[in-house]
């Protein structure tokens, strides 16, 4: 609406960050990978983003949003949405329906809600029950970041240096008190190792397709969309150069 008489201009750039339900582990019932399985089958991927994004986005899987380096096109294409699938993955589980879940979110983020209404929703026909706690930002930050006191939690992250190996040093680990969402992959922190000393740019990229490999089968979390860095500009900006981080020394009239 704000771009239809021409008086301003949007801008859409590719950034690091990625919307993500992080689950639990450590806890009953999401420490079951059927469980984790079927709710990553019982997200409406396309819908979110083009619903709560506006399509400013792209779906994909695996720990590396596209903009990283070590994101592979090939593994990591979106994740599908199937309610069978998540259903027979739900009967396998073991686990008795209905199943009740919280997820907790920034409260002060209106985005943050809408999706987790639509999971609500939608999970609400496969026999989960989804509470929303909606968290002031301390709470919140808290929570996700320090405790681990949650079912499942929603938010952005995404590495401030482009790069995966940085990434995944912080956002993955068996044995990691920094790893706030339980991200713990059989194997991978290994292959993250040898990846991080790895000079040949092939077998480094080899390793890291091993790691996405593992973290898609681990179901370690959903990845709803990559986000993208919306910039709305007068037409009297001439030339703009997008920066991971915003710096308006680049701008020019």
């Amino acid at each position: 609406e704000i771009t239809k008489d021409g008086s301003l201009r949007l801008i859409a750039n590719d950034t690091t960050q990625a919307t993500q339900v992080h689950f639990q582990t450590k806890r009953a019932p999401m420490d079951n990978l059927k469980v984790r399985q079927a709710l990553q089958y019982a997200v409406p991927y396309q819908d979110i983003l083009d619903k709560v994004a506006l399509g400013y986005g792209s779906l994909f899987d695996g720990p590396f949003a596209p903009l990283i380096p070590q994101y592979s096109q090939k593994l990591g294409k979106p994740h599908a949405y199937d309610l069978d699938k998540a259903k027979s993955l739900l009967a396998e589980s073991g686990v008795s329906t209905p199943i009740e879940l919280t997820v907790i979110i920034n409260g002060a983020v209106p985005a943050m809600e809408q999706i987790a209404t639509i999971l609500q929703s939608v999970w609400s026909q496969i026999g989960v029950t989804l509470k929303i706690d909606k968290l002031s930002l301390s709470d919140f930050s808290n929570r996700a970041n320090n405790t681990g006191d949650y079912d499942l939690m929603l938010g952005v992250d995404g590495p401030g240096v482009v790069d995966g190996g940085f990434y995944l040093g912080y956002a993955m680990g068996c044995s990691d008190a920094f790893s706030g969402s339980s991200v713990c992959v059989p194997g991978a922190d290994e292959l993250l190792q040898q990846a991080r000393l790895e000079t040949d740019d092939a077998k480094r990229q080899q390793l890291y397709d091993e790691i996405t490999t593992k973290w898609i089968a681990d179901a370690s979390m959903i990845q709803l969309f990559a986000d993208k860095a919306i910039t709305v500009l007068n037409p009297r900006v001439t030339s703009y150069a997008y920066s991971q981080h915003t710096d308006m020394r680049t701008w020019s009239k």
